[in-house]
This record gives C-alpha cells, sequence and structure tokens, in this order.
C-alpha cells in the first residue's frame, strides 16, 4: 500500500490441496539476508497439521518453501497460529509454535506446549526444544507469548502455565507467567515466573526492556452472591515488572471487569518510540449505562516508563450510534520513520452479520506521532473581567501550546491544560497569540487584540 493507504499490489500465494492459515500469526514481516520476506504459519493437508516455512519476494517469486510434517502427523496435534520467527545474525531463523498434543501414546499426551526450532536459510533444522509443564499434564497447559533476541546471543522466551478451573476454591491459581532466557543452542541459562492475583492470564503482550518487562494479562475477580460467589470476571491491566519479578507500577486499562478474557482486548504489541515512552493499542470497552450499552473503539496508547499516561487516543469505524457495537481487533502496530503510527487488524460489524452482507473487514489505521489523523488547529476564546482574563483553549490535535500574551508574558503548555488565567498589570491593548504544536514542527497559529480596563 503507498503513503495514501492505496493498494499498490496484491501478492497471493495458493498450493493445491493444502489449507494455508496465518489468522493469529504474530510473525513479523521482516527481511532475510537476501532481502527477501520469511513467513511460517499454518499449514494443513489430508488432515494432518504441520507448519510451513516460505521465503519470498515482492515481485512474488519463491526462494524457498518447506513444510515440515514430520513432528506429529496425527490429525490428533493441533498447531496454533500463535508463532514468533527471529531472524538471527548467521541468516538462521529461531521460530516458536505452540502446539496441543492428544494422542494417548504419546508421551506428551494431552498437553499444550511450545516448541523452539532453530533452522538454517535453506530450511534444514539445526535443533529443537520442547517445552511444556510435565508435573500434571491433565491440568497444566503451557504456550508461548513471546520470543525476544536479547542482542547479547541470549534469547528471551515468554510463555504461560495454565491451570484449569478447579473445584476448590484454593486451587484457583489459573495461570503463571515464565521467563524463560536460553542461548543459541537452545540451553536454558535461566527462568523466572510472575503471578499477580489468582488468574494472571496474558494473550500476547510483553515488552523486554534490559532487566525491565512490560505485561499486559488479566486480572480476576470472583463475583456472585454468597454461597454461589463462583464467577470469574476478568480486567486488563498493564503493570511493570523488575528483574526480580516484583510489580514497579500497575494500570487498569479498562473502567469495568469483563465476561471473559479476549486476544482482542489484549495489547499484541509495544513499541518503544523513546527512552522514556512506549506506544501500544488495543481494543478498549466501557459499559455506557445510561444507554445499556458499550462503547467500543481502537484506542491508542502512549505511556511513560514511569506508568504515567502521557495521552490516548480513541478511533472508531463505524458510527457510535450503530444497533450492534462493533468489534476491533488491533494485532499489529509500528512507529513509522516520520514518527506516526500504522495500526493493523480486523473490524467486524454484527448488524451487518444480521442484514445477510459482508461484515468482516481488514483495518488500518495511519495517524502521525501523536495519534492524531489531521494536523493542530488553534482555536481559543476568552472572557475578562477587568484586567483578568480567563482563556480557554479549545484546539484541536495538537501535544503542546505556547501563549504569548502580549505583554511580555508567555506560557507553555501540554494539550491536558485547556483552562489559563492571566492578569495584566495595565489597562490597554494587547496582541494574544497562541501556538498549537504538531509533530515535526508542524504548527498553527491563531492572533487576535484584546483590550483589557480595570
Amino acid at each position: 500500500m503507498n503513503a495514501q493507504g492505496d493498494y499498490e499490489n496484491i501478492l497471493e500465494y495458493y498450493d493445491v490441496g493444502h489449507l494455508q492459515r496465518s489468522m493469529y500469526s504474530f510473525v513479523e514481516l521482516d527481511t532475510n539476508f537476501r532481502g527477501n520476506l520469511v513467513n511460517c504459519y499454518k499449514d494443513l493437508s489430508n488432515f494432518a497439521n504441520s507448519f510451513r516455512l516460505i521465503e519470498y519476494d515482492l515481485n512474488g517469486q519463491i526462494y524457498l518453501d518447506t513444510v515440515y510434517s514430520d513432528f506429529w502427523t496425527e490429525d490428533s496435534l493441533i498447531f496454533s497460529d500463535h508463532s514468533k520467527l527471529l531472524h538471527l545474525s548467521d541468516s538462521s531463523y529461531l521460530l516458536n509454535l505452540n502446539y496441543t498434543n492428544s494422542k494417548e501414546s504419546s508421551p506428551t499426551f494431552n498437553v499444550t506446549g511450545t516448541l523452539l526450532l532453530r533452522i538454517d536459510f535453506d530450511g534444514t533444522i539445526r535443533w529443537t526444544k520442547e517445552i511444556y509443564n510435565d508435573i500434571n499434564p491433565e491440568k497444566i497447559k503451557s504456550g508461548a507469548r513471546n520470543l525476544i533476541d536479547m542482542k547479547d546471543g541470549t534469547f528471551m522466551l515468554h510463555y504461560m502455565d495454565v491451570k484449569h478451573f478447579a473445584p476448590s476454591l484454593g486451587e484457583m491459581n489459573w495461570a503463571v507467567q515464565k521467563f524463560l532466557r536460553i542461548d543459541a543452542d537452545g540451553n536454558t541459562i535461566s527462568e523466572k515466573q510472575f503471578q499477580d492475583g489468582q488468574y494472571c492470564y496474558a494473550i500476547k503482550g510483553s515488552y523486554f526492556d534490559e532487566d525491565t518487562i512490560y505485561l499486559n494479562y488479566y486480572d480476576s475477580k470472583l463475583f456472585g452472591d454468597p454461597p454461589n460467589s463462583d464467577r470469574f470476571k476478568h480486567k486488563p491491566m498493564l503493570e511493570r515488572i523488575d528483574e526480580n519479578m516484583d510489580t514497579v507500577w500497575r494500570m487498569q486499562l479498562s473502567k469495568f471487569w469483563h465476561e471473559g478474557v479476549s486476544i482482542y482486548n489484549s495489547i499484541n504489541k509495544f513499541r518503544k518510540v523513546d527512552d522514556s515512552t512506549f506506544v501500544a493499542a488495543y481494543k478498549y470497552s466501557e459499559v455506557i449505562e445510561y444507554l445499556e450499552r458499550y462503547y467500543v473503539a481502537v484506542r491508542i496508547l502512549n505511556f511513560s516508563t514511569d506508568g504515567e499516561v502521557n495521552w490516548y487516543r480513541d478511533y472508531h469505524y463505524y458510527e457510535l450510534d450503530s444497533l450492534n457495537d462493533p468489534d476491533y481487533r488491533i494485532a499489529d502496530l509500528e512507529v513509522m520513520p516520520d514518527g506516526g503510527l500504522i495500526l493493523g487488524g480486523e473490524v467486524l460489524n454484527y448488524q451487518r452479520f444480521n442484514d445477510n452482507v459482508p461484515y468482516q473487514f481488514a483495518y488500518l489505521l495511519r495517524t502521525n506521532c501523536l495519534g492524531y489523523l489531521s494536523p493542530p488547529s488553534a482555536a481559543l476564546s476568552y472572557e475578562n473581567e477587568g484586567r483578568q482574563v480567563h482563556f480557554t483553549n479549545t484546539s484541536m490535535n495538537a501535544g503542546r501550546y505556547t501563549y504569548y500574551f502580549g505583554d511580555g508574558d508567555s506560557l507553555h503548555t501540554t494539550e491536558h491544560v485547556d483552562s489559563v488565567l492571566h492578569t495584566y498589570e495595565n489597562n490597554g491593548s494587547y496582541t494574544v497569540t497562541l501556538i498549537a504544536h504538531g509533530c515535526n514542527g508542524v504548527a498553527d497559529t491563531l492572533s487576535f487584540n484584546l483590550a483589557v480596563k480595570q
């Protein structure tokens, strides 16, 4: 697509007899040593689950197309598409795949786990490492959530052990987040774990910043009147964790407790803007009680390493007064060379579904560095009582403001300050100027004359 969001070309690839699926793939589109793109996704042929590694250029030429079905060929095994592929410095790849194995003859019967593979650029598998919880495979489920190159010859794997619902309240420690550090040969260097609350379920969102971890997970709370206090509700949380797995700060990403856990309410990607700023995106929901419905939007969140929200922007493709609230599913977020943001995902409109017309669409959103779709527009009104003037800032799409009051005084404010009080020492006519600052030096200026008299 070009910078305006218009199609330039579409590359489609088919293999007769194979169902190729990458709906939940989180593989980064990155180039290898040949400058080609490499992807990994699920492949089903003759009811056998396998995965596929493919290398191609933007002209559609295929350089490598390898189907891996040697691990488990029985249809009782399922490869999930929550995969991650890293390009390594020696032109090889490090890949993780989540799986479920329900074959009774297998030593990992009824177990979910993650499979790590080191694969050479020609498709040859160098080594594999299987991770699953074998203490109680009937109740414990494992699955990778993130795989990161730490740039020091080691790699960090974030995975989760999930315990099934138990009849006893004391056994409801459902999920534990684990962080495994390995070397380039798959050897374990260290392993730590984190749990906050009884549930602590993570979908994807984790970011490693040296010894600090930023984690998006679901906290839980029991609802229901005694003796039937057995219904959990969940709330998405953002937490900063230090190297000792202790909480530095925690931030709520929703104002209410949800009925269930959804991958779409979760942050799937964090991006670091600078040394003290991060940006993320997710589906935001809010209950509008007097309307008995939900407010649903795509939320872009800009926050600091100290846990302060610098700003957030909400966007929605469909009108808010639609009969059925749309479902936004943001899977990817990138920071562009100009500091702007581009988000990718999908949107579903259930009213269109009820009308039996197409209802599921790809969704792209492109903003500037402040999360806005438009440049700044300055607007300022005032009320004066004698030489005291109350200014009300009604500007749009700006991140900060500069006031020049015409008497030699000036004031700099953030976007969160929309009311300013200024007192003039003397009667007279003054030229007031407001500058609304946007991205990359773009600004809008407003000036007017103001007469004050005590």
